[in-house]
């Protein structure tokens, strides 16, 4: 799977979708801005498990588990790399290595983030 991320819309993108929330719970803490947070932070995390859930094939047994794939990926961090998924091939530098994803920035400074058990192959250029 390949997301592509302009990460200030995607920013304003959950900031809309959390006053579009505000307005539709009418509840006394609306002015709250703690709540309002909690509930930004509430909407990522459930975007997050409804991407993974949609992305994990059915043998992958997400249980949090750490990918093997990890520990080798993140010896090239900030290193020119070409990885190949099922999503396609994406060449860039690899700028974070998460628990399951990596996330490089693509030369045209589009951010792609790839989970690792989407990974085929990969190698530095």
């Amino acid at each position: 799977m390949k997301i592509s991320v302009n990460v200030k819309e995607l920013r304003e993108y959950f900031e809309g979708l959390a006053q579009i929330m505000r307005r539709v719970v009418k509840d006394p803490f609306n002015e709250d801005e703690q709540q309002a947070s909690r509930l930004v932070q509430a909407l990522r995390t459930a975007i997050r498990e409804e991407l993974w859930n949609d992305s994990a094939p059915p043998h992958s047994g997400h249980g949090g588990s750490v990918s093997p794939l990890k520990q080798p990926i993140e010896r090239y961090v900030h290193r020119q790399v070409e990885l190949t998924s099922f999503g396609g091939t994406i060449q860039g530098t690899i700028t974070e290595v998460g628990e399951d994803y990596t996330e490089i920035s693509e030369p045209d400074g589009t951010t792609v983030l790839v989970h690792l058990n989407q990974v085929i192959s990969f190698q530095t250029q």
